[in-house]
């Protein structure tokens, strides 16, 4: 698990694979970082435009091209692999179910889609 910044008194953590893990450490090994050291020299700012020019260039439209996407497809793809509900409410630093439960609704009329495709 890798801790995010803290924005509020709740720390948030997310799940990495161990091999991503290693070279995140292996860098700040490298370069010698503290433990209060930033590991990307990136403003939120410059994180927005290169997501954005990104979206551009895959055809996504201009008003979905925002860092916001890549947590949002983040809880989709978690809740697709069956991942329980508490663990995402932790891993997105919710303080309320409800608001983990959104995606819920999102994959419902997945849900949908599919169950009108069966053949009985």
């Amino acid at each position: 698990m890798l801790s995010l910044k803290k924005k509020s008194p709740q720390v948030k953590t997310i799940p990495l694979q161990g091999e991503l893990l290693g070279q995140i450490g292996a860098y700040v090994g490298q370069e010698g970082l503290k433990k209060e050291s930033r590991i990307f020299s990136t403003t939120r700012q410059h994180a927005h435009r290169i997501v954005r020019d990104a979206c551009l260039r895959a055809g996504i439209e201009r008003k979905r091209a925002h860092p916001h996407v890549l947590r949002h497809s983040f809880a989709v793809n978690a809740m697709l692999q069956r991942v329980p509900l508490p663990f995402l409410l932790k891993w997105l630093g919710h303080s309320d179910i409800k608001n983990t439960m959104v995606y819920l609704r999102i994959l419902s009329k997945d849900t949908r889609d599919f169950y009108d495709r069966l053949e009985f």
